[in-house]
This record gives structure tokens, sequence and C-alpha cells, in this order.
């Protein structure tokens, strides 16, 4: 049987762009949306509910404070991330604070609006899908 890993990823909106990240310890470090793994407990349950974790991954990886705006939808497809079973809640976020990278770890990229699209094939995963249904979901639930 195949473990699942339990994922929170961001659409991090700030000021007027979006951020994303390059995780360093990546060979190729692709552009990819700030969040990460949920944290379990020794028993293999949850110890954070998904928003926890991404609004913890966000502050770790940008030194962003965020407020969850929605959520774009649960991403799960087979081969969606190389390193297994992962499936990731994606959310909305507002976020506020002075932009920083996690040092040795991330760098932390702020794009203008117009910016994004051109940069899909640097990005990893699945990320540039998920910025794309962003995008096409953007003018009815997210302004």
């Amino acid at each position: 049987m195949t473990k699942i890993v339990y994922c929170a990823d961001g659409v991090v909106r700030y000021r007027k762009g979006f951020v994303f990240v390059r995780r360093l310890a990546e060979k190729s470090a692709p552009y990819a949306l700030p969040g990460g793994k949920q944290e379990r407990n020794p028993d293999g349950t949850p110890a954070e509910p998904l928003f926890v974790t991404l609004l913890r991954e966000l502050k770790e990886e940008t030194g962003l404070d965020g407020v969850i705006a929605g959520v774009l939808g649960t991403y799960a497809d087979d081969g969606r991330d190389p390193r297994g079973q992962f499936v990731s809640t994606v959310f909305v976020v507002d976020a506020v604070g002075t932009l920083r990278s996690e040092a040795g770890k991330t760098e932390a990229t702020y794009c203008k609006h117009y910016d994004v699209a051109p940069l899909f094939p640097l990005f990893g995963f699945d990320h540039a899908d998920i910025m794309k249904d962003y995008f096409h979901l953007e003018p009815q639930f997210f302004t």
C-alpha cells in the first residue's frame, strides 16, 4: 500500500503580485508554491490542521504572515510529485510582512501578476497547473 503524504500549498498574494519559492536542496530548484508537509503525531494522526500547515510553512519559507482567503482545491493526481503520493490542499492566502528567504533552504521570489505565466515552464511538480487554475477562477472567487 502506498503511503499518502498530506501537504498544504499556497497561492500567496502579496503586494498585487505573488510569492514563490525555490527549494535550494533540489538540484534544478524550480519555482514552487510555498508550503509543505502536514506535521503528524507518532500514531500517524494529524498534529495540525492543513491551514495551520500552510501558515507555518509560509512563515518559515518566506517570513510572511498570511490570512486564508479561500481554498483553491485539493490536488492528488498520481505522479504529481516524483517523491511519492503527495496530496496537497491548496489555499489562497493574502500575505503581509517583509519578504525574506529561509537561510540555506529557500529563495523567496516576488512576481507581479503579469510576470507569472512566462515562468510556467520553470515551475516544479504541478504548480504551473495550479496557478493556471487560480487565474481561471480568480475573477469569480478571489478578487
